[in-house]
């Protein structure tokens, strides 16, 4: 896949990172409606930084108010996805934990130089249903901005978040119903310029004059039969002329 910068894999993925990206990142929905999973709920001390993967539906859940979800600072909206690690991982992975036997004798070797080493810290990323608030974007712009879908009458709009992070998703909710839908380029948002694909030249300057290219009108049904006869009458012609050559051969064979 020839990119830049260089992307290490294939077009599929390249597709499957930046869904990972997206999804982590835009996945929201209201407050209270999805909770975590009665066997993540309570935790040990210890297992208080795990991080937790399973949620499921609040079924007492009424809905936030219109007033709540249109609120900018997005206090009314969390994320139902894990936030992805720098490593690509949503659980972190300690690249030096596992080790084939064979090394084992190794770094037993070299545990004096290890000791004085500091240890890789485990990276922590944001539990789920963290609110969508607690999102940095820029100091400029937020990462998210809030809508009503009509203007109308308000207390029939839905309530849209649009991200700012990136362009093309969309979280709408209303009651007890939430979505979330994304159609954009694929690209997160970039301060300096962004992404504007190169636009086509118009099609009456693509070609100048003078190339050999000269535009024509297109010949009418009369013309064409008209040209058409002309060709029978040469055809005739040529082959009347063809007869005559060959009398004069015939003739002059005689005389001989």
């Amino acid at each position: 896949m020839t990119t830049f910068p260089k992307f290490p894999g294939k077009e599929i993925n390249y597709l499957r990172a930046q869904i990972a990206r997206i999804s982590a990142a835009c996945l929201i929905a209201p407050q209270g409606m999805y909770m975590l999973a009665e066997d993540e709920e309570d935790v040990d001390d210890e297992e208080e930084n795990e991080v937790k993967t399973n949620y499921v539906l609040d079924e007492e859940y009424e809905g936030q108010s219109l007033l709540n979800l249109l609120d900018p600072n997005m206090d009314y909206w969390v994320h139902i996805c894990n936030e992805l690690l720098n490593q690509g991982r949503v659980i972190w992975w300690n690249p030096k934990g596992d080790v084939p036997e064979e090394e084992a004798l190794e770094e037993e070797e070299q545990e004096e130089e290890e000791e004085k080493e500091e240890e890789e810290e485990p990276e922590i990323g944001k539990q789920l249903l963290t609110p969508a608030a607690e999102d940095s974007f820029d100091l400029s712009v937020p990462a998210w901005n809030v809508r009503c879908s009509s203007v109308i009458d308000v207390n029939k709009g839905f309530a849209i978040a649009v991200s700012n992070t990136w362009p093309g998703a969309y979280a709408i909710a209303k009651d007890r119903r939430s979505e979330n839908i994304y159609f954009g380029w694929g690209l997160k948002h970039q301060a300096k310029g962004g992404f504007a694909p190169l636009q086509l030249p118009s099609y009456e300057y693509q070609y100048q004059f003078g190339d050999g290219i000269i535009e024509e009108d297109d010949p009418t049904p009369e013309m064409e039969e008209e040209y058409r006869q002309s060709l029978i009458k040469r055809m005739e012609e040529g082959e009347a002329e063809g007869e005559g050559e060959g009398e004069l051969e015939v003739e002059e064979e005689e005389e001989d």
